[in-house]
């Protein structure tokens, strides 16, 4: 996958960033000073992630990443306060912004849609099952070809249980696919994000998800098709997973 250069001050942020890197198969060089900029981009990073409201327009890591106009080593994508927007100019220099805090799918797909522009990433896959399409190059879910407004974590739950269709996901499974082997939350972290999840996907025509009484929960087939959903590779060639 691509190579990503973090350039936040705050260690928290920082970390909760390489995680959601890290979630999708990218790698990520973390700097902190100039000195550290300067190796990391010598090893040409496929995309620079900048906290605005440290290095604001004037600092010297914009002398690394724009050495002279219309011309960058990496594309970038700008995290702004909302409070500091007005110091910012926003030229063609800069790839995208977003506003911080952000959500996790936006930026997700954010990211994808540079690198992908760049030509450092291959076509995602698209599952579909019925009425059903979830869009990995896009983090976009899809029901009867409305799109459906999900949070990253409802995301991350669906996609796992519909590659899964047929089989009982035990609760602790999801817990430890979804969130990660070190989340403390318990069982109800679970239940309250499928019921989310049910509330935005299914209505009287469309059920995706089963309850297995004491167990988990199964992603349901639908009427007129096998167990396994249908996957879509680089939009040329089908298979079922």
């Amino acid at each position: 996958m691509a190579s990503i250069l973090l350039l936040i001050c705050d260690k928290q942020k920082s970390a909760s960033l390489q995680a959601d890197m890290t979630s999708v198969g990218h790698t990520c060089l973390q700097v902190s000073d100039v000195d550290e900029l300067a190796r990391s981009l010598a090893k040409k990073p496929d995309l620079a992630i900048v906290d605005g409201g440290s290095y604001l327009s004037d600092s010297e890591v914009w002398q690394w990443l724009l050495p002279a106009p219309g011309v960058k080593l990496a594309s970038i994508i700008l995290l702004v306060p909302e409070n500091r927007l007005s110091e910012w100019e926003l030229n063609q220099d800069i790839d995208d912004f977003l506003v911080d805090p952000y959500r996790k799918l936006e930026f997700l797909s954010r990211v994808r849609r540079l690198l992908r522009k760049a030509g450092k990433l291959e076509p995602g896959d698209t599952i579909k099952h019925g009425d059903l399409t979830i869009d990995s190059a896009g983090y976009e879910v899809k029901v009867a070809g409305h799109r459906v407004d999900l949070t990253y974590r409802e995301y991350q739950l669906l996609r796992y249980l519909a590659t899964n269709s047929g089989k009982v996901v035990t609760r602790e499974k999801l817990l430890t696919k979804v969130w990660g082997y070190d989340y403390l939350g318990g069982d109800r972290t679970i239940d309250v994000h499928i019921r989310r999840l049910r509330s935005k996907l299914e209505d009287g025509a469309h059920v995706f998800i089963e309850t297995v009484r004491n167990v988990g929960y199964r992603f349901r087939a639908q009427p007129g098709e096998s167990e396994q959903p249908i996957l879509t590779v680089n939009n040329s060639e089908t298979l079922t997973v």
